[in-house]
């Protein structure tokens, strides 16, 4: 669906026409840029889910190939076709990409010679440390990182790696989703979709009434109507 079928049909759902308190264009932009972006921290897992001896949420980030599918238009990969590696300052730093939102997976490529004229590459995937972690490691000469074993801590706005020697990563991150914008012109003081002002959700359309019962989920809260809210958290909670 694009913005204005979604518009539509959750203000149908709502059926607030009727009774002449249909979301506004306003109030929905509103609720798309956080629901946008609560549906991608529902895809990579919900931390209040975490229980004990249940180390994993109900989704979570690889857990299925579904998951996998759902999160793949945001994955990025610096290092692969069309992106360069991540590179890493001489302070052993690398800032976060502008759109990062969750790390997937880093790996450091090195070359060994074979003894022929060619290079073998070999890839080592980096430990991600906890700070209170890294001081012990860099402090036990068993376990100290090394080329061949690197490892990085992540701090507010860049990644500490180590050794301080490794000039660049494969980096792969799940990037932000852009911000979803129903664009509209008004026609005899109604809201009319315009598709040239708009910017589309990236989700894939599959989970568009997903997205539209998370919104009707919060109109019901917002006007205490009991019957929206009950209809979409039954929804959501059984997936249909």
């Amino acid at each position: 669906m694009n913005l204005g079928e979604l518009y539509k049909f959750i203000n149908f759902i709502a059926d607030k026409e009727v009774s002449g308190q249909t979301m506004t264009p306003e109030q929905f932009n509103l609720n798309l840029k956080a629901v946008n972006l609560e549906m991608l921290k529902l895809k990579i897992g919900l931390p209040e889910e975490y229980q004990p001896g249940m180390p994993l949420p109900k989704q979570a980030l690889e857990i299925t190939q579904k998951i996998t599918e759902d999160i793949r238009p945001f994955k990025v990969w610096y290092g692969g076709p069309g992106y360069p590696q991540l590179p890493i300052d001489s302070y052993g730093r690398s800032t976060f990409p502008s759109d990062y939102a969750y790390p997937s997976s880093i790996r450091h490529k090195r070359y060994t010679n074979t003894g022929c004229s060619a290079y073998d590459k070999e890839y080592s995937s980096l430990e991600i440390l906890f700070d209170d972690q890294i001081g012990d490691r860099l402090a036990n000469s068993i376990k100290m990182p090394t080329v061949k074993d690197p490892v990085c801590v992540f701090y507010s706005d860049y990644i500490q790696f180590y050794p301080t020697t490794l000039t660049s990563v494969d980096f792969t991150y799940i990037r932000k989703p852009v911000t979803p914008i129903f664009g509209y012109t008004l026609v005899d003081d109604v809201p009319v979709y315009n598709a040239a002002t708009s910017t589309e959700l990236e989700w894939d359309e599959i989970l568009h009434v997903d997205i539209a019962r998370m919104i009707l989920s919060k109109v019901g809260i917002n006007l205490k109507d009991a019957e929206i809210w009950q209809y979409s958290e039954t929804k959501l909670q059984k997936g249909i």
